[in-house]
């Protein structure tokens, strides 16, 4: 029985790639420039710029909170005094 350890690794680091790839063409938070310049990247360096990315995207594609509304702390009661 072979030691398919290398043949193992290029595969998953050809998956991860692949679904790094899809997810940076669908974000919708880039010009076509970036999208280009993150899959090669993705590309050249396979195992942490893939996650990498994908985390990067999959974070700033969360809806965000609505800002709170200002006021209520000691900055504030500081610049009223001055």
């Amino acid at each position: 029985m072979e030691n398919y350890y290398l043949e193992i690794a290029i595969g998953i680091a050809a998956l991860c790639n692949i679904v790094a790839s899809i997810v940076i063409l669908r974000s919708d938070s880039f010009e076509k420039a970036q999208k280009v310049a993150q899959i090669i990247i993705v590309w050249l360096i396979p195992y942490g710029a893939s996650i990498g990315i994908m985390m990067f995207i999959i974070s700033e594609d969360k809806p965000k909170l609505p800002p709170s509304a200002p006021g209520g702390g000691s900055a504030d009661r500081m610049s009223q005094m001055e």
